[in-house]
């Protein structure tokens, strides 16, 4: 998907299957992203991989939205949670959570519309 439709289309597929929580990759698409997750704030975080850090959720300002966010106060500048932790501890993680002899990766069949809706992106 091209970049200029990212945003607009992680917006529909949020409405569509309003998510009860999920967190998005903050790079490449930084203003986007930033957006986003503004406007989302219940339901959406974004990811940054700082290398040795654990986990940690914080929220943060907005820092350009066009509108000249560094001359606003904090009370009036949107906010968007940001999440941090190292690469490789979550990608250890994911790889438990999907290996896991219980639990595991479910991936969903390929005909079911929920398969169709992302293989379209």
């Amino acid at each position: 998907m091209h970049s200029s439709k990212w945003e607009e289309r992680t917006r529909e597929l949020i409405a569509q299957f309003a998510p009860r929580f999920g967190v998005c990759d903050m790079m490449p698409l930084f203003d986007s992203s930033q957006r986003l997750a503004s406007d989302h704030r219940q339901t959406l975080a974004l990811l940054q991989f700082d290398n040795g850090k654990e986990l940690t959720l914080a929220e943060q300002l907005v820092t350009d939205d066009g509108v000249g966010s560094a001359h606003r106060d904090a009370e009036s500048t949107p906010k968007y949670w940001l999440a941090k932790i190292d690469r490789n501890r979550l990608l250890e993680r994911r790889c438990a959570e999907a290996t896991h002899t219980e639990r595991g990766l479910l991936i969903p069949d390929e005909r079911t519309p929920l398969s169709r809706t992302f293989a379209n992106i």
